[in-house]
């Protein structure tokens, strides 16, 4: 079962915190792959309702911090 695009605009909104599917917020990071240039994915798996995805990073720039 595919995720809407309504669970995961709702899944982005609340930070990563509550699962896609059942909105839990017992979630297990687990494991981070590098890719392609500039993504990562790091799997997600929730122990309520034992469904997982991947989350997926991509670096779109850099702030310098002025020492």
């Amino acid at each position: 079962m595919m995720s809407t695009k309504a669970q995961i605009e709702n899944y982005l909104e609340n930070g990563g915190t509550k699962c896609l599917y059942c909105e839990s917020e017992d979630l297990e990071p687990g494991g981070r792959d590098y890719d392609e240039p500039y993504t990562l994915t790091q799997y997600v798996l929730c122990l309520t309702c034992g469904r997982s995805w991947y989350d997926v990073y991509t670096l779109t720039g850099i702030q310098e911090v002025e020492p």
